[in-house]
């Protein structure tokens, strides 16, 4: 089934569902979102707080500037570095460590039996498929918002 446009899946809707996916759309776009019709749409057609989750992610995402920070101006950062340790390399080790925490942590609070995006597991873990394709929409923006800011692995 091809990809319907915005306009032919709020023509699917009732007045109070376009209403709300409009809202939706336009509150994701306000907050900068990449894609807020597919956010939106997400939101509406599985039920779940995408808003929350979009929220989370650039919440985390911004937080974990500071946690580059912090772990660069340690002691044992300093250290490495004093020892000849190339600055740039150190950088990149703290930042995928960083990635890796907040990435993980992410996936945690959906799936709090442990599974990680590694071993295959998805947000809402416990939900069918069909939420699977979110989770997957999800994951891919976090790897393309973090290969914008120049975080990629």
């Amino acid at each position: 089934m091809p990809h319907q446009s915005w306009e032919e899946w709020l023509a699917e809707h009732d007045e109070s569902t376009r209403a709300r996916a409009e809202q939706l759309r336009d509150d994701f776009a306000r907050r900068g979102a990449d894609e807020p019709e597919s956010w939106a749409r997400s939101e509406i057609r599985e039920d779940s707080a995408q808003m929350t989750r979009y929220l989370f992610l650039v919440a985390t995402w911004r937080r974990m500037h500071g946690a580059v920070e912090d772990g660069l101006n340690s002691k044992a950062a300093q250290s490495l570095l004093s020892s000849g340790t190339d600055a740039a390399t150190l950088e990149r080790v703290v930042k995928q460590a960083v990635i890796s925490v907040a990435g993980n942590l992410c996936y945690l609070l959906d799936a709090p039996d442990g599974t990680s995006w590694q071993e295959g597991g998805v947000w809402r873990s416990d939900i069918e498929d069909r939420d699977r394709l979110a989770a997957t929409r999800s994951r891919r923006q976090w790897r393309a918002h973090r290969s914008r800011c120049g975080w990629a692995s």
